[in-house]
């Protein structure tokens, strides 16, 4: 007598042995099992792959002895096609759109033979996106530069990110970079980013740029560090002060003697011609200060004024304000007008931060490091506090006009067009306090050339 049947579950991956039975009798009769499972034939696609085109592949279910046979078919996990039968049969399925897809293949024969076959695949037509950011092609920079690689693609392979540089006209070399490196050294350089997806979509991006590196001593165009007077002791320009401004006698400065800027009329804050002093396109201004006040003036519209450049023309007027209001706190404003259109830029820092309460609001009158860079063409503007970057703004880039004779750079005080050679004598927008060491560069320099010049004062 045959053995029982063995149970088996429909399409189900558990029966997947050969069922062998050999039946013996007392007349010697052997019976032949079929062990052979049926054939499941897959073409023209592979498990695992992305294709960048149509791609139509053939499914062929077939066994002699065929009981039962089971297909699906899926596109980013829709049933595109599900269907069993018990004849072979020969299926012809395409995939266009670009999504994963699942081919699910099963079927028995009369023997409860099984067999069970699983594709992915995927069809990817797009290309990797590239983008690099903080850098543009052809592009010249005086700072250094943090290029950032951002790479949209859902099918990523392999990406090559390839730094060359040159130096002084020499062969461009290979340089070690990873994707948001910080580049300082001054040269050519050449940024080549190439993705592959897996489909073979290949993209290449390429951003050819120069960094003009230099030494903060060569951009240095003023510099006041009253000690003898209140006149500059470098300058590009003029370095007379044309105010009745005085400095102190008792060694109240940062190290030495300091401009004092008090609230009475015998105290004036220091005036200078700007030409050649200042370069209204990119620079940096950076100075001591010790206020005597806890608090920034009263009114939301007055501020304590540490620098302010002003341009006596009505209709091309650029002017630079370094400021303390009582309801923004530490302020930068870059303002000009052009064609009758008055422009201003403001950078704030938070009025309840700890970096700008910490100069002035603990009444401890200490001194404090304040700098304050821009520059016209990427429209960036930074305010450090002690050497560290305590607010930045992206203003866009804005309009340069050429800072003339017609212009007053004022220390402590906000800029009169009425006051000329006098200096400013109204308390409301004065500093009320000590200014010391005043230094004006004509580029604007990097978070680490300030946190360098600040930690040298620091240590002399």
């Amino acid at each position: 007598m045959p053995g029982a049947a063995v149970p088996v579950a429909l399409l189900s991956a558990e029966n997947t042995a050969k069922n062998i039975i050999t039946v013996n009798d007392t007349s010697g009769l052997v019976t032949e099992i079929d062990d052979t499972p049926p054939t499941i034939t897959v073409n023209n696609i592979e498990n695992g792959k992305y294709y960048n085109q149509d791609t139509c592949f053939d499914v062929q279910i077939s066994d002699a002895n065929l009981e039962e046979y089971y297909i699906a078919y899926k596109q980013d996990g829709s049933i595109q096609l599900s269907e069993t039968g018990n004849a072979n049969k020969n299926y012809r399925l395409c995939a266009s759109v670009e999504a994963d897809y699942e081919l699910i293949a099963q079927a028995f024969d009369e023997s409860r033979n099984f067999a069970n076959t699983r594709v992915l695949f995927g069809v990817d037509k797009t290309p990797p996106e590239i983008h690099i950011n903080n850098v543009d092609n052809e592009g010249i920079y005086y700072n250094e530069i943090q290029p950032e690689i951002v790479i949209v693609e859902d099918h990523p392979e392999n990406t090559l990110i390839t730094l060359m540089y040159s130096k002084a006209g020499e062969e461009y070399v290979k340089v070690e970079f990873k994707n948001e490196d910080t580049i300082t050294n001054e040269g050519k350089y050449k940024l080549s980013v190439k993705c592959e997806d897996k489909a073979g979509n290949t993209t290449e991006k390429i951003v050819v740029f120069e960094l003009k590196t230099f030494n903060p001593a060569d951009a240095l165009v003023f510099k006041a560090e009253y000690n003898a007077d209140a006149n500059a002791d470098f300058a590009k320009g003029d370095s007379t002060n044309h105010s009745g401004a005085k400095i102190t006698s008792d060694g109240k400065g940062k190290d030495g003697e300091a401009l004092e800027v008090l609230p009475d009329n015998n105290s004036h804050s220091a005036r200078y011609n700007p030409d050649k002093n200042i370069d209204e396109k990119q620079g940096t201004i950076m100075t001591w200060v010790k206020p005597l006040w806890n608090t920034a003036c009263t009114s939301p519209d007055v501020g304590r004024y540490i620098f302010s450049l002003y341009k006596n023309d009505p209709d091309r007027t650029f002017s630079v304000n370094f400021v303390v209001f009582s309801n923004k706190g530490t302020t930068a404003q870059i303002r000009y007008m052009a064609d009758g259109t008055d422009y201003v830029h403001e950078l704030n820092v938070d009025i309840d931060s700890i970096e700008n309460q910490r100069w002035y609001k603990d009444g401890s009158g200490k001194w404090t490091h304040l700098s304050l860079s821009w520059d016209s063409q990427t429209g960036n503007i930074k305010i450090y506090i002690d050497g560290k970057p305590a607010g930045e703004k992206e203003a866009g880039k804005w309009t340069s006009y050429n800072v003339g004779a017609d212009s007053w750079m004022n220390v402590g005080d906000k800029g009169r067009d009425t006051d000329q050679g006098q200096g400013n004598n109204d308390d409301s927008t004065r500093f009320n306090g000590y200014i010391d060491r005043i230094k004006i560069y004509d580029k604007q320099l990097t978070d680490g050339q300030v946190k360098s010049i600040y930690r040298q004062e620091t240590a002399d």
